[in-house]
């Protein structure tokens, strides 16, 4: 039955608005290798937040668009641009400005390390490995 203020042609197209926004969240995540838990983690968000967004479930705010594009590095109209055919997307490679924690310590904490042999006693380099 179709309403003055909420015809049933209405719903279908915020349905349709919602799963294409939500889609191609998803979509950026993978491709920038985040998963929905570890993009929360980074945006001090649970993963339900980010998991009722990406999967559809819960309709996305301004302000909800505005973080994820920031976060993604895009412009809010990337959420609403039609689909591509995603079945051969090539992830990027992380952006450098964000980096993800390995035990607890950002990677930037090994650089400079090597990984040289060393003798366990002394803690000296050792030059031939047995």
């Amino acid at each position: 039955m179709k309403t003055a203020a909420f015809p049933e042609e209405l719903a279908t197209r915020a349905d349709a608005i919602r799963d294409l926004v939500a889609r191609n969240l998803d979509q950026l995540l993978k491709e920038q290798r985040w998963s929905r838990r570890a993009a929360a983690a980074e945006l001090g968000l649970t993963h339900t937040y980010v998991n009722s967004r990406a999967a559809g479930d819960t309709d996305m705010s301004a302000s909800d668009l505005a973080m994820f594009a920031e976060f993604l590095a895009v412009p809010v109209s990337r959420f609403f641009a039609e689909p591509v055919d995603d079945t051969n997307v090539t992830p990027l490679p992380r952006a450098t400005r964000r980096t993800r924690p390995v035990n607890g310590l950002k990677q930037d904490v090994f650089e400079g390390i090597t990984t040289a042999p060393i003798d366990i006693f002394t803690r000296e380099p050792v030059d031939d490995v047995a």
